[in-house]
């Protein structure tokens, strides 16, 4: 409490929370400036979603951290200005709830822009990613791919089974503003390198 320079424990308490969410909000700025990202973000939003009416938004790890964050400082704030912790609470609560639904949308919103901007799927066709969330058969999930220099995140579904988060997949087809994908591994080099060598019998007949 001396540290922080709380006047109770609940007040440490809220102090704790707010810095360590803050700090991880700024380490995850800091690390998309340079183009990479935490990986605890992934597992969480390929479990929760959310559907505001408004079309469909994945609730991710950020925006959770964004609501403690939030109302962790306005804990702070206002067991200090009111002085009545059951109240002070309350609207903590909802200011970090509120927060973190402004995170879900504009997040949603971004990608959105990023998927749809000037952006022509079919030039991902061909293309090598990296699942970003966990693609399920039926619920789709989505890949981060480099297309005409630079690196995007899209929605992917697949036909086949679970692709788990980091494995490499092959774009081959777009269905609206979704890629379709399948596993990639080195099987896939191989089988199209044994389709282009004539056996001998083929030989044998030219």
């Amino acid at each position: 409490m001396e540290i922080t320079g709380a006047h109770s424990e609940i007040e440490a308490i809220y102090w704790l929370i707010a810095s360590v969410s803050s700090a991880y909000l700024l380490l995850k700025i800091f690390l998309n400036f340079w183009g990479l990202d935490l990986d605890m973000d992934i597992d969480l939003e390929s479990d929760l979603d959310l559907d505001l009416g408004l079309g469909h938004y994945d609730i991710s790890l950020s925006s959770i951290i964004a609501f403690f964050a939030a109302g962790g400082w306005a804990g702070v704030l206002l067991l200090r200005e009111i002085g009545n912790p059951l109240l002070a609470h309350i609207i903590a609560f909802f200011i970090g709830l509120i927060t973190m639904i402004g995170t879900i949308v504009m997040y949603g919103k971004l990608k959105g822009l990023e998927s749809s901007g000037n952006i022509d799927l079919k030039n991902a066709i061909g293309k090598i990613g990296t699942v970003y969330l966990s693609i399920l058969p039926e619920k789709g999930g989505q890949v981060t791919i480099t297309i005409q220099g630079r690196r995007y995140t899209f929605d992917a579904l697949t036909e086949d089974k679970e692709i788990k988060t980091g494995q490499k997949v092959l774009v081959y087809n777009v269905k609206g503003n979704k890629l379709i994908v399948e596993p990639f591994n080195d099987e896939f080099i191989v089988n199209e390198l044994l389709e282009e060598i004539p056996t001998k019998e083929n030989k044998l007949k030219l």
